[in-house]
């Protein structure tokens, strides 16, 4: 019982002290259910408290590049690791208590499975309660994923229409948004080629940004308007108030620091702090939509900056299976080229890179508890014939999310992908090529 009251008041502690983001997203518990519980139920709870005191951790302190300083390890956290040593997650342990669980607060057994990894029929069960109940958890938006799943949707259950989750998917409310705003000055372009690729990168897009803001994570993303008017045709919504990178590097031989430079001023000015915090947030938000929806062809045509400083990306021909060159997957998972390194403070011991590293491994874990919301969305396409789609589509897209990983190996996984990324000479190589055959300067 002390002990169970003593991890309470610890976690309470590093939730004061935690980003208002971190407290959105950590478990609802309720801790003086506690007092009231059989003791194999208390140990129980503490385990949660447990890991969810380690998942905070891993949140305020993201792993660090190499070079960055040792990671410490308090006399706290190593107690936490003894604890969770014990044999708690196994199958018999916890798939028997959803139910008390659900009984003690229903947002407490929605967020079970995104703790608690490995053991076999959790979801099921959680997928169970959430299905003959919706209502009760009508106000998470991580339930959307319980009840949307990809079997639900294809079997037409008719409980997917029940209740009213107010989740991330709001898709045709932002393309008629998109639509009116169109109306209000920006352009709308006809073009001949097949934009349905298009619209579902854009509306995945859409979610993570639902899923960024939900969390009180500041990252930016801009999902322009796509229409498909009919088959080989479609309708794009022009960027405002940007250009390509082709475009800035037609009109100046510079790089793209020195175009901040000579736009925003000298760097300590604040309004080039301001437009390199712009591209902070917008690079980190594109790459984590990069890597995890694996689009290509990141040529300078297809990548724009506005006048604000965000970096925004175009043009979704290629992703998930399909690439250039007859599918080689020749591109890294990100770009991260040397002039935007610069921008971002010219090394990697840079605050401004630190903080986009930073910023990539909180993204990367603020969407993986909607894995199955993305895929399930990614899933009503797979029948249409788009060239990205080559039979191992939901089997990749569901991996590169590490479902099975802890928070800790999941913020490493991301950080190594962006060490992997960071001036890979593929890039460089990439970039070569289009300049050669397309003549777009890099």
């Amino acid at each position: 019982m002390v002990h169970a009251w003593t991890t309470s008041v610890l976690q309470e502690d590093v939730l004061h002290s935690a980003q208002p983001a971190c407290r959105k997203i950590s478990m609802p518990f309720l801790t003086f259910g506690i007092l009231f519980m059989p003791t194999e139920s208390i140990s129980k709870q503490v385990t949660l408290e447990a890991i969810e005191i380690r998942t905070l951790k891993v949140w305020l302190q993201p792993p660090q590049t190499a070079g960055q300083g040792a990671e410490v390890t308090t006399p706290q956290e190593e107690a936490l690791v003894k604890w969770l040593s014990v044999s708690f997650n196994t199958p018999k342990s916890w798939s028997g208590n959803t139910n008390l669980a659900w009984s003690i607060s229903p947002a407490l057994a929605v967020y079970l499975p995104s703790r608690i990894h490995n053991v076999q029929g959790l979801e099921g069960e959680i997928c169970q309660l959430v299905r003959d109940s919706p209502i009760a958890v009508s106000h998470i938006p991580d339930a959307l994923q319980y009840l949307a799943t990809s079997e639900n949707i294809y079997s037409d259950i008719p409980e997917c229409c029940k209740g009213s989750i107010s989740g991330p998917i709001q898709s045709a409310e932002v393309w008629h948004h998109g639509i009116r705003k169109a109306g209000n000055g920006c352009e709308l372009r006809p073009v001949g080629d097949d934009v349905r690729q298009d619209m579902l990168a854009l509306q995945v897009i859409s979610l993570f940004k639902n899923i960024f803001q939900t969390v009180g994570l500041d990252l930016f993303l801009y999902p322009y308007c796509v229409v498909a008017t009919s088959p080989g045709c479609g309708v794009i919504e022009c960027v405002p108030n940007a250009k390509s990178r082709d475009q800035i590097g037609r009109g100046t031989d510079t790089g793209m620091c020195q175009y901040f430079l000579d736009l925003y001023g000298d760097e300590n000015s604040p309004k080039f702090q301001q437009a390199r915090s712009n591209f902070v947030k917008s690079m980190a938000a594109y790459s984590i939509v990069g890597f995890l929806l694996q689009i290509k062809d990141r040529h300078n045509g297809n990548i724009m900056l506005d006048t604000d400083g965000h970096i925004i990306h175009i043009d979704f021909g290629f992703m998930f299976e399909s690439s250039p060159g007859g599918n080689l997957g020749f591109e890294p998972d990100i770009k991260l080229t040397e002039e935007m390194l610069m921008v971002m403070g010219g090394k990697v011991e840079a605050a401004p890179f630190r903080w986009f590293v930073e910023l990539c491994i909180k993204g990367y874990l603020a969407v993986r508890p909607y894995r199955e919301a993305i895929v399930s969305l990614v899933s009503l396409m797979l029948d249409t014939g788009l060239p990205c789609f080559r039979g191992q589509t939901i089997r990749q897209l569901r991996s590169r999310f590490t479902p099975q990983s802890t928070e800790k190996e999941a913020a490493q996984y991301m950080l190594n992908i962006i060490q992997h990324s960071h001036l890979n000479w593929r890039t460089k190589a990439y970039d070569r090529l289009q300049y050669h055959t397309n003549q777009i300067p890099y």
